[in-house]
C-alpha cells in the first residue's frame, strides 16, 4: 500500500529517488510487490479451504437429512413406499442428480420406483438401462449401489448425474444405500413379528380348546363311570341295612367292596391319564414302559416299546412330557380308531436329535383329509401332536392310507448339557 502511494504521489517519488540509487528502488519495489503477492496467494488459499470446508459440511448435513428421511419406523409395504418416494425426490435435489431409480424386494414385493426432475431435457431414461445413459442433448453419468448384503441382496439404489460425482458423493450414496436396506430389514422383521405373535395367538387358542376337550372328557368320564360307580355304592349301601340276613349282607358287601376297588382303579386311571406321577419321578422312559404295559392289559392290542440312547438319561422336563403326551394320544387313536392288532413305538436319541415312531397296522385313514377339516373331536388330538411338536421347534409328519395302517414320525432338537442323569 505504501509502495502505491509513492507512485501516485509524484514530488514525493522524485525526493525518494534522488536520495537512492535506481538499482536499490528497482529491488525495493520488487520485494514489496512480492508480498503483496504472497499476502493475497495465502488469502486465495485460506478462501479456497474454508469452501471446500463449508461444502463438506453441507454434503455431510445433506447426508444426515437423508439418512433421517429413511429411518422412520415403517409398518406396512404403502408406508415404505411413501417413505421411499419422498425420499427419492429429497436425494435427486440434494446431491444434484437427474434421476434416480429403487428397486427391491420388500417382505415378498417387489418395489421399482423412479424419480427425475421435471425439467431435465432427457426423455430417454425413465428407466435406467446400462452401465451408461445418453440423452440427446446431454451425457448422463450413471452409477449403481446394492442395497442388501454380498449374501442377501435385495436389490438396488440407481443414479443419473450430469456431472461425475466425486468421492464423498458416492459414499454418501453407499450409506444411503444401506440405510435402504436396515429400513428393509426392520420392516421384514416386523411382519415376522406379526406372523409370529398371530401363530402364537392361534396355538394359544388352540391349546385353551384343547383344555376345555379335556375338561370335557375328564366330565365325561367321572360322570358315566366313577359318578354311576358311587351311586350304585350309595344304593348298595341303603339295601345293605335292610339286610336282616348275615349271609346275604355278607354277600352284599363282598360286592360293594368290589365296586370301590373298580371306582378306585378308575379314579386312578383318570389320575394317570391327567399326569403319570412316575414320569416326574423316573422320567419318560420308566413312564413309558408302565404305560404300555396298562396298554396291553387294557385293549389287548400287542404293543410293543424300543428305546436307544435313553439309558439312564433324563431328557429336559418340557420334551419328556410333550413326548409322552404325543405317544400316548397316538395310542389312544390306535385303540379307538385303527382297530389295529399290534402297534409299535421305537424312540431313538442321537446327539442332539430325538426321534419318535408310532406304527400301527391298522384300517389307516386319508390325513389331509381330516387334518383339512375344522377343528372337530375326530381331529382335535393329531393337531394337538402337531402343537407339541412344533412349540419346541420340532416337527411331526403323518403317514397313512386305506388299509395300510399309520405310521406318526416326530423330531425333536435337544440341545447338549441339557441332558441329566436318573438316579
Amino acid at each position: 500500500m505504501r509502495v502505491k502511494a509513492w507512485i501516485l504521489n509524484i514530488p514525493e517519488l522524485f525526493k525518494f529517488i534522488r536520495k537512492i540509487s535506481l538499482r536499490k528502488w528497482l529491488l525495493l519495489i520488487k520485494r514489496r510487490s512480492l508480498d503483496i503477492l504472497r499476502s493475497l496467494f495465502a488469502k486465495l488459499l485460506m478462501g479456497n479451504k474454508q469452501l471446500e470446508e463449508r461444502q463438506e459440511i453441507l454434503l455431510q448435513n445433506r447426508e444426515l437429512s437423508l439418512l433421517n428421511e429413511l429411518s422412520g419406523q415403517v409398518r406396512s409395504i404403502p408406508e415404505m413406499q411413501t417413505m421411499l418416494e419422498q425420499f427419492l425426490k429429497r436425494a435427486v435435489s440434494d446431491l444434484q442428480l437427474h434421476s434416480a431409480v429403487i428397486q427391491i424386494n420388500v417382505v415378498g414385493e417387489y418395489l421399482d420406483l423412479p424419480y427425475k426432475i421435471v425439467e431435465c431435457p432427457c426423455d430417454r431414461c425413465e428407466r435406467l438401462q446400462g452401465r451408461e445413459c445418453y440423452c440427446s442433448i446431454v451425457s448422463i453419468h450413471y452409477l449403481v449401489f446394492p442395497v442388501g448384503r454380498v449374501d442377501n441382496r435385495i436389490g438396488q439404489l440407481a443414479v443419473c448425474s450430469y456431472l461425475p460425482l466425486n468421492t464423498q458423493s458416492v459414499n454418501v450414496l453407499q450409506s444411503l444405500a444401506n440405510q435402504i436396506y436396515v429400513t428393509a430389514e426392520n420392516l421384514r422383521l416386523w411382519h415376522e413379528l406379526k406372523q409370529k405373535e398371530a401363530l402364537r395367538l392361534q396355538l394359544l387358542d388352540k391349546v385353551i380348546q384343547a383344555q376345555e376337550e379335556e375338561r370335557k372328557r375328564i366330565a365325561r368320564e367321572l360322570h358315566d363311570e366313577t359318578s354311576q360307580s358311587l351311586t350304585s355304592i350309595l344304593l348298595g349301601l341303603s339295601v345293605l341295612a335292610d339286610k336282616k340276613n348275615e349271609l346275604e349282607r355278607h354277600e352284599q358287601l363282598r360286592g360293594l367292596r368290589q365296586l370301590v376297588q373298580e371306582t378306585l382303579e378308575e379314579v386312578h386311571d383318570l389320575a394317570w391319564q391327567l399326569r403319570p406321577s412316575v414320569l416326574d419321578k423316573y422320567g419318560l422312559a420308566t413312564a413309558l414302559e408302565r404305560y404300555m404295559e396298562q396298554y396291553r392289559s387294557k385293549y389287548g392290542i400287542d404293543a410293543d416299546l424300543c428305546m436307544l440312547g435313553l439309558d439312564e438319561i433324563r431328557l429336559p422336563m418340557e420334551i419328556e412330557i410333550s413326548v409322552y403326551r404325543i405317544i400316548q394320544e397316538a395310542l389312544t387313536n390306535v385303540a379307538r380308531y385303527a382297530r389295529a392288532s399290534n402297534v409299535s413305538v421305537i424312540i431313538s436319541r442321537k446327539q442332539c436329535q430325538l426321534s419318535v415312531i408310532v406304527e400301527d397296522d391298522g384300517a389307516g385313514f386319508d390325513v389331509e383329509q381330516v387334518l383339512g377339516r375344522e377343528p372337530t373331536r375326530s381331529n382335535l388330538g393329531l393337531r394337538g401332536m402337531q402343537e407339541r411338536a412344533v412349540l419346541l421347534n420340532g416337527s411331526l409328519k403323518i403317514e397313512s392310507g386305506f388299509g395300510s395302517g399309520t405310521t406318526v414320525f416326530v423330531n425333536l432338537p435337544l440341545f447338549a448339557g441339557k441332558e441329566t442323569y436318573a438316579g
